[in-house]
């Protein structure tokens, strides 16, 4: 089967404007690609017809100085425009190349009070009370390290006049200050539970007086961690520092925030308002680029390939040099010019581009930077204007919120789950057992199930036992019956041998069978290449009983082993064994 390629000829997403400024720069700056193939490729692919949504805005601006706060002042602008305009803050997205121009402008734009969520302020590391919480834990296994134990009392100053006075004062008693200003004793707490820990913390130091996604994330890793890991700080510890750069909240698409991402991540995502500063880029910009080369084995110890720095002076390494770094010189520009497609292509009602004026010192355009490609379109099309740095296509028009596209929103406060509050209460299964009807729920079987599921040898009872008792299987009350009742069965003349430390023994293991399904013996016993075969069971004896042993021992058979024993043992007020 051999694959053929379409062009898509509508584009659904955009306003006519903005298809129109698309096919038609794109048009002309394919002139400018080096491979003839790509040319091709991108003309052929910016011949897209309109949707009939007629309208859409496109504005092209360059600065006249390139610098961080001139191209966040004029983002600004642009968001000032599409407020005016009727758009929301959640109807605003900003693309951007590189990842450090991500952060300085959502750094700009908090200071300014501009709702703005990006990938790195969704990051949990990037909370101050996560943070906290991380140097807490430390503190609990360190306790006198104070590089480390510093950013607990800088936490609780940020509300103090005299912050480092007051980081100065507490650090060297920091667990009496903490002890006593906030009941947060580190030597009772240590011996929590990871979750119970957190929640502690959270607790008293008031970290929670609204909902908090990041904290609610990061007790999710808390808890992930304390099921895989059981309560080891020493393990939430390195688990954070393998995972603290991805680990992330996510938010529901209608928050109403600009979003401030990366070109790469917004492929196949679409906005009605789209920001592209720092639209300028290198072509041909690469970091440390690496190039390929076939050499002659007999002279390069059988090495047939060499790894080498990409080089203007690879060109003079003959033919092969020279075409191997024309092609991947083309291909970066083709790279270059996906992702300039990408950022130009996402929006749906208006497209904000801001470039930066830059031109060499003869007057010719600087084609191998996204601002030449620009400029050689304006310039092309006679747009171009001496002294004037913003262009704009379509016109500003009203937008109206869609019926229906505000919704309600509920501040859901933070629910604790620490046991020392008030309203905390355990419900153990020994109180349904034992408070109503006891004999009737013991009769049941579950109790002493669950008990013997834990018992290899006769050793094992008193320590299972305990453990019940902890959990609220059992009560104080009960214990002496149960404990009686399950030491008659381990010691009954026709079953102690099979509790002795010499066994093999498989409680409630699970057998899969050659149809698919599965059986679960309570005990089985193997001795050799023979099984002995023990079901538990209360209550009145049942014909059903002996045919669920008989299927137990023909899986055992069908398996190669030989059944040396089948035997149902009957837990009520005496102890009934029965060899089937």
């Amino acid at each position: 089967m051999t694959g053929e390629t379409y062009q898509l000829p509508k584009n659904y997403r955009s306003y006519d404007e903005i298809i129109h400024f698309n096919n038609n720069f794109f048009q002309n700056s394919s002139s400018i690609l080096e491979n003839p193939e790509y040319q091709v490729f991108f003309k052929a692919g910016n011949l897209q017809e309109t949707n009939n949504k007629d309208g859409g805005y496109v504005e092209l601006s360059f600065l006249p100085e390139e610098d961080d706060k001139a191209y966040a002042l004029k983002v600004m602008d642009a968001i000032g425009h599409s407020l005016e305009s009727g758009f929301d803050y959640g109807d605003i997205c900003i693309v951007v190349r590189k990842k450090k121009h991500a952060v300085a402008l959502t750094d700009f734009l908090m200071s300014q009070s501009i709702p703005v969520v990006s990938s790195d302020s969704l990051l949990l590391s990037s909370s101050p009370k996560v943070q906290f919480l991380i140097s807490l834990a430390r503190f609990s296994l360190i306790s006198d390290y104070k590089e480390t134990n510093y950013k607990i009392p800088e936490y609780l100053s940020e509300t103090k006049e005299e912050r480092h006075d007051f980081v100065h004062t507490h650090l060297t008693e920091l667990n009496l200050f903490l002890k006593s200003e906030y009941d947060f004793d580190i030597d009772k707490v240590r011996g929590q539970s990871l979750l119970d820990f957190m929640e502690h913390a959270i607790k008293v130091f008031d970290l929670a007086p609204d909902s908090d996604a990041h904290l609610l994330s990061f007790m999710d890793f808390v808890f992930d961690t304390e099921q895989q890991n059981g309560s080891d700080f020493h393990a939430l510890l390195n688990n954070w520092e393998l995972k603290s750069n991805t680990l992330s909240i996510s938010t529901p698409e209608n928050t109403s925030a600009v979003l401030v991402v990366t070109i790469h991540k917004s492929k196949g995502l679409e906005f009605p308002v789209v920001i592209f500063p720092y639209a300028n880029s290198n072509i041909f910009e690469e970091i440390d680029p690496k190039l390929w080369i076939p050499v002659d084995p007999k002279i390069f110890m059988g090495f047939d390939e060499l790894l080498i720095s990409k080089k203007q002076e690879v060109k003079n390494y003959g033919e092969i040099g020279n075409a191997l770094f024309e092609m991947e010189q083309q291909k970066l520009q083709l790279d270059a010019f996906n992702l300039l497609y990408v950022a130009l292509t996402r929006a749906i009602h208006s497209l904000y581009i801001i470039s930066y004026y830059d031109i060499k010192k003869d007057g010719t355009l600087k084609t191998d930077y996204y601002s030449g490609l620009f400029l050689k379109y304006l310039k092309d099309i006679g747009a171009w204007r001496d002294g004037v740095l913003e262009y704009k296509f379509g016109k500003e028009r009203k937008y109206f919120t869609p019926e229906g596209k505000e919704e309600k929103r509920f501040t859901v406060p933070y629910l604790y789950s620490y046991k020392d509050r008030e309203t905390f209460k355990i419900h153990t299964k020994a109180g349904m057992l034992w408070d109503t009807n006891r004999e009737i729920a013991l009769e049941q079987g579950n109790v002493y199930h669950h008990i013997l599921e834990n018992i290899s040898t006769v050793h094992d009872l008193e320590p299972v036992l305990d453990k019940a008792l902890k959990k609220g299987l059992v009560t104080e009350s009960s214990y002496g019956k149960v404990r009686e009742t399950l030491f008659n069965l381990i010691q009954h003349p026709k079953l102690e041998e099979y509790f002795q430390e010499d066994n093999i023994v498989y409680n409630e293991r699970e057998l899969l069978l050659s149809d698919g399904s599965s059986l679960i013996p309570d005990r089985v016993v193997l001795k050799e290449d023979a099984v002995i075969i023990i079901d538990y069971k209360t209550g009145k004896k049942s014909p059903k009983y002996k045919e669920q042993l008989e299927s137990y021992a023909n899986a055992y058979e069908e398996m190669g082993f030989k059944v040396e024993n089948k035997i149902i043992a009957y837990i009520n007020k005496h102890i009934i064994v029965e060899y089937i």
